[in-house]
């Protein structure tokens, strides 16, 4: 079985490849039957998933008269409400962040705009009566699942071949995606969005359940996201259970990082203190802390490194989420401004160590340097590895690096650099390059490898290829 379809139209832009399959399925004459159906829409980290969610599917389907819309995610934290507040402030529609919200204009008539996470649709007090107006109300709804990939497994009997880990039915209730095979038997617009769909979603494990899953487009090829993505540079491989390795090679990054002029930050995931495998947060910060006062790279009472730690992330002494220096002087900072001050070049935050985090949300435009402490090996039970979530954490580093905010930046000249490349001097050109190149350096895994295999064939360009490509088209 195969889910993947055929494109029959001749694209031009990495858009296309989104736009113009989502128009074709919502405008076909037997659409509203292709309902008990999950549509996927699968693009690459960075091409414009959520951005053209918010600007041009949900504008035609406000035309097209769908009453409520709703954009969910798995974390609240990857909220990011303002993109839909200003892409929808001249449509007809209310923008609101909770479902008792969202009934309150409906029951009024108005169209919603409902954004929201997982938990608070499917779990929280207050959904179940927005989700019976939706079954009963006779108006159409639509609904966008963010990062697919995960919260949909249809049935605890698959969780093993489709998540590389057991379960028991006391474990993975399948909240979600029950719920949305029940309202997927009224609606036909339910999609979800991911750049790596899951076994389920490729039609390689049949679904336990009504509800099936179709992807209606395919990956844009390499070249045409070159001006919206950053480019591999070097990848290397960790043997954790040689300190040596791992300090010269963590060194060799740290330094990097810190020396070159290319305003760039660094990820290092770990495991939690429970963890056997692996190197967990205070092992790694104290590296990281005396690599940096070893070579005096930064004033020992600058706030340079951050730590997240995400649910159930827990770790020895007591670290929280906040901003550290290398004497250990700490300060409350939450995530969002954690993101804020990464993406911020002048800012001394050069460093993020992170614990059950990483996977989705780090969406940082300055994050060029990716190194794991985590040696997973996910697979199924044939053995087959599984990479999906490896390359999830991989896709934190390929968002543009532009040297400024990327909103403004965007509002000038749109989320592509192509135009903005025209008006650079060589060496200008040159530096941008390099400041969108990244490293990767992870534990020598069978999961590992193929991930990052099959993550720099499908889904980056090398920074030899984008030299070539902006050598010949800037």
């Amino acid at each position: 079985m195969n889910n993947l379809i055929e494109i029959d139209f001749k694209p031009e832009t990495a858009d296309d490849y989104l736009v113009t399959p989502f128009l074709k399925a919502v405008n076909d004459k037997n659409f509203a039957f292709t309902t008990n159906e999950m549509k996927i829409i699968v693009g690459k980290t960075g091409q414009g998933k959520t951005y053209h969610t918010a600007n041009t599917f949900i504008p035609d389907l406000i035309k097209k008269g769908v009453k409520l819309i709703v954009v969910t995610v798995p974390q609240t934290e990857i909220l990011d409400g303002d993109l839909f507040i200003d892409a929808l402030e001249n449509m007809p529609v209310h923008v609101v962040f909770h479902p008792k919200a969202a009934l309150k204009h409906l029951k009024k008539g108005r169209t919603v705009c409902l954004v929201t996470s997982h938990n608070s649709l499917v779990v929280q007090r207050g959904n179940r009566a927005l989700r019976k107006w939706m079954m009963t109300s006779g108006d159409e709804f639509a609904i966008f699942v963010d990062e697919a990939h995960t919260w949909l497994i249809s049935n605890w009997l698959n969780y093993r071949d489709v998540q590389g880990a057991h379960a028991s039915p006391s474990k993975y209730e399948a909240k979600l995606f029950k719920a949305l095979e029940e309202l997927s038997k009224t609606s036909p617009y339910i999609f979800g969005m991911t750049a790596t769909p899951n076994g389920e979603q490729l039609g390689k494990i049949d679904t336990v359940g009504t509800m099936k899953f179709k992807v209606i487009n395919e990956m844009a090829p390499l070249h045409l996201t070159i001006p919206k993505s950053a480019y591999l540079n070097k990848v290397d491989y960790l043997d954790l259970k040689e300190k040596y390795d791992v300090w010269e090679k963590v060194g060799d990054a740290v330094t990097k990082i810190f020396t070159e002029d290319f305003g760039k930050t660094m990820m290092l995931s770990c495991n939690t203190k429970d963890s056997q495998h692996g190197y967990e947060l205070k092992e790694v910060f104290d590296m990281v802390a005396q690599i940096l006062t070893t070579n005096g790279f930064v004033p020992e009472e600058e706030k340079c490194i951050a730590v997240m730690v995400g649910k159930g992330g827990s770790t020895s002494h007591n670290f929280q989420t906040g901003v550290y220096a290398v004497n250990g002087s700490f300060e409350v900072v939450d995530e969002d401004e954690v993101k804020s001050k990464l993406d911020d070049v002048d800012d001394p935050l050069k460093v993020l160590i992170v614990v059950n985090k990483g996977q989705m949300g780090m969406n940082v435009t300055t994050m060029k340097s990716l190194i794991s402490f985590k040696p997973s090996n996910k697979d199924n039970s044939q053995g087959d590895a599984l990479t999906e979530f490896a390359i999830q954490t991989l896709g934190r580093l390929v968002r543009l690096n532009v040297g400024e905010n990327l909103k403004d930046f965007t509002e000038k000249w749109g989320y592509d650099i192509s135009e903005y490349m025209k008006t650079l001097s060589l060496e200008e050109k040159i530096k941008l390059i390099t400041a969108n190149s990244f490293d990767i350096l992870v534990p020598k895994t069978d999961m590992w490898v193929q991930a990052v295999d099959k993550f720099g064939t499908e889904y980056v360009s090398t920074i030899q290829q984008a030299k070539a490509y902006w050598t010949n088209n800037a």
